[in-house]
């Protein structure tokens, strides 16, 4: 658990970007089942000639906030008059902020935070699917003509070497040239705007391992019956920091046109200054109150956590406090181990902060409110 100022800023700023289901539209289409056949053969760069064949199935809805992607690939290899065969099973599963990734292999599935998800909602909005278009145009992509696939019409983009032909957002056919190897990728079937159940978003049943995010540690094996209720909570975190993240950026907008930064120019070095003011000005009433609100929680969580002899119990605790005071959750508090050091360290560090909170109450900005917080070593 922390109990800086930095963790609060931090909530405030970065805290869970990824974006919910309901927040983002990766397509045209709100739903849609495709089946494409894969087909690439060549030689790489003259040293080694390949040929690979392979099926692949896309379901998604939501307009593609849940999606599963599953390919099976055949690749022959032929170099030195030697012949290497390699096949290959990949399926994933994009359920809103979560990623499932079925090892088949190690018949297991690993469930982590959906990265890429984040990244391209914060950098494409609410709708990613015309931001996909006006980036294809930023990189240089032309639309060089049309043709029907699966039936369904679609244009045809060239971008960076790589032809596609799109249908609201969905490439239908896919081809690219490089290094000596010719790929196609296309859909020889497709139905849009169908309705999907459960089935069609059910996984292998394999154990479920929940990657850490120092993606170095081994991963824990979760219970299956709690993956919806964890991923529902992860949902309800990023719904929290997306609009967090919005707030900022709007807080960002205002101190700009206060300071004069004119649009599309490098602010200089005064406008920097006076725009880092302008923003703690902005944000001090609502760190402020979320430091309060983070006081009350410990405040309230005090008593039970020193009580706790176990981890089972002092996570009930938190879970307690966490469910009373949620505008100082800041996603962190609960624990992974609990003895008595760590016992003993938690409620340092309560004591510390709970000693900060009627300097806190007092402090009328941003710089009275740092000087209130306890130094971390």
């Amino acid at each position: 658990m922390k109990t800086t100022l930095a963790i609060s800023i931090l909530v405030l700023t970065t805290s869970n970007l990824a974006l919910a289901e309901g927040q983002v539209k990766r397509y045209f289409v709100e739903s849609a089942k495709i089946d494409y056949e894969i087909k690439s053969a060549g030689n790489a760069m003259g040293m080694m000639k390949t040929k690979t064949i392979g099926k692949k199935r896309l379901i998604f809805n939501q307009y593609g906030a849940n999606e599963i992607t599953e390919e099976n690939k055949i690749e022959k290899r032929t170099q030195g008059g030697k012949t290497t065969t390699i096949k290959s099973h990949q399926l994933k599963y994009m359920k809103g902020s979560m990623l499932y990734s079925v090892d088949f292999e190690k018949k297991r599935i690993i469930r982590m935070k959906n990265t890429a998800m984040a990244m391209a909602g914060l950098m494409g909005g609410k709708d990613m699917a015309s931001t996909g278009e006006a980036m294809m145009k930023k990189m240089g992509g032309k639309k060089i003509g049309s043709d029907k696939v699966a039936g369904h019409s679609c244009d045809i983009w060239e971008v960076m070497g790589v032809k596609q032909c799109m249908y609201k957002g969905i490439p239908l056919r896919v081809e690219t040239d490089m290094m000596g190897i010719k790929s196609v990728e296309i859909a020889t079937k497709a139905e849009f705007d169908v309705k999907l159940g459960k089935d069609d978003f059910k996984l292998p049943d394999f154990p479920v391992y929940d990657m850490n995010e120092d993606m170095i540690s081994a991963p824990k094996k979760l219970d299956k019956n709690q993956l919806d209720a964890m991923d529902k909570k992860v949902e309800k975190q990023t719904d929290k920091g997306a609009d967090e993240v919005q707030k900022m950026l709007k807080m960002m907008a205002e101190a700009a046109i206060k300071v004069g930064i004119d649009k599309g120019k490098a602010p200089s070095e005064d406008q920097q200054k006076s725009m880092q003011q302008a923003m703690q000005g902005m944000m001090f009433p609502v760190i402020k109150r979320k430091t309060l609100a983070q006081a009350e929680m410990m405040e309230f969580a005090k008593g039970c956590f020193d009580a706790a002899d176990t981890l089972k119990e002092v996570n009930k605790c938190a879970k307690k406090a966490a469910a009373k005071f949620p505008d100082g959750n800041d996603g962190e508090i609960g624990f992974d181990s609990w003895n008595a050091e760590v016992k003993k360290e938690t409620m340092s560090e309560i004591n510390q902060f709970l000693q900060a909170a009627p300097c806190i109450k007092k402090a009328d900005n941003m710089q009275q409110l740092e000087k209130c917080m306890p130094d971390e070593d």
